[in-house]
């Protein structure tokens, strides 16, 4: 049974953020008194926004997410919802870059959690790729989802000699509560997309050796691995690192 993460409107007209695995029978707990302490004191309680996701797990990080939003970032997230709960676009001026370089901080903690070495992600400071996101050449995209950005990606031409007709999809990241809805294929079709109308029509990047579910998401969308590997140390630990390829047809 799926999960849903849902946004409350209180009587007092503050907003209360939950998770469930069955939203009538808790919505009804709310209503009548039975629901969380926050909600029986400020009736009287309507659904404002709903948000399935995969499991308990996900819920829970989305949850956390949601929590973490100010209250116009809520509003928005409520507002949003239907007129276009997903959209990906070139990163703007007036996009927060700190608020994307969280994206790829995020990620990495979650992803690169057993193969990074524990103590390098916990040291990742807040805004590391900030000052990156501008750097001449590359072109980011975000992925924004009811007024708030979860998802980017960079493209640029080939940084590598050997390789120099090639487009490189540089780094594509999800929040983690993000992932498994859909997002990552999307983002990476308009990666594809920018650098073929460029004229590019063979891509590569680079994949960690030991993030399978990276590789197999790659492979399943046509990617393909070269044979070609790389080492390169991160906190003091060698990590393979494997190059992947892919042909845009005419």
């Amino acid at each position: 049974m799926g999960w849903t993460v849902y946004i409350l409107r209180c009587g007092d007209g503050t907003l209360y953020t939950g998770v469930t695995n069955d939203l009538p029978r808790r919505l009804k707990a709310h209503q009548t008194g039975r629901g969380a302490r926050y909600t029986r004191s400020r009736p009287p309680v309507a659904l404002a926004y709903r948000e399935e996701v995969p499991d308990k797990s996900a819920a829970l990080r989305r949850e956390i997410a949601i929590k973490r939003l100010s209250r116009r970032e809520k509003l928005a997230l409520i507002e949003g919802k239907g007129k276009r709960p997903m959209e990906i676009r070139p990163l703007r001026e007036t996009d927060d870059r700190l608020e994307v370089s969280r994206i790829y901080e995020e990620s990495w903690k979650s992803a690169y959690r057993g193969i990074v070495p524990q103590a390098y992600l916990d040291a990742i400071p807040s805004g590391l790729w900030a000052a990156n996101l501008d750097q001449g050449g590359r072109r980011s995209l975000v992925l924004e989802e009811g007024g708030r950005l979860v998802g980017t990606a960079c493209v640029s031409p080939s940084r590598w000699p050997d390789r120099p007709d090639y487009g490189e999809v540089v780094a594509l990241y999800l929040l983690p509560e993000s992932m498994g809805r859909g997002y990552g294929k999307a983002l990476l079709a308009a990666a594809v997309e920018v650098l073929a109308r460029q004229g590019f029509r063979d891509i590569l990047l680079w994949v960690l050796e030991e993030n399978h579910r990276a590789r197999a998401f790659y492979e399943k969308r046509g990617f393909r691995f070269s044979g070609e590997r790389m080492e390169q140390a991160v906190g003091g630990k060698p990590l393979g690192e494997l190059l992947y390829l892919y042909h845009v047809e005419e």
